[in-house]
């Protein structure tokens, strides 16, 4: 999941469907289905579905605890913790 956030981060620019099913993994109509329902941050501008990367990585840190630390660490720019922390979750998962 902090791929998600690591991979928000490299957008420069407002994300469309196909970006969002690219991050996410999810299907184009669940996220038509979910933006329409307000399920995830989204603007409908000239007739498509406009999404902030920096609104969806604060949407997805909101979503996830292990989430929020992770990205906590990633703007304090702490290389060293956030791979010690990154590690250590990956002794959990396994």
């Amino acid at each position: 999941m902090f791929n998600i956030i690591a991979k928000l981060n490299t957008y420069d620019r407002l994300l469309e469907v196909e970006d969002v099913v690219e991050v996410f993994g999810f299907s184009k109509s669940k996220v038509y289905r979910m933006s329409e329902s307000k399920q995830i941050p989204a603007a409908m501008m000239g007739g498509t579905w406009k999404f902030d990367p920096s609104v969806l990585a604060m949407w997805s840190v909101s979503k996830d605890p292990n989430i929020a630390k992770a990205y906590r660490l990633l703007l304090k720019e702490n290389k060293q913790a956030l791979e010690e922390y990154l590690r250590h979750f990956k002794k959990l998962a396994d």
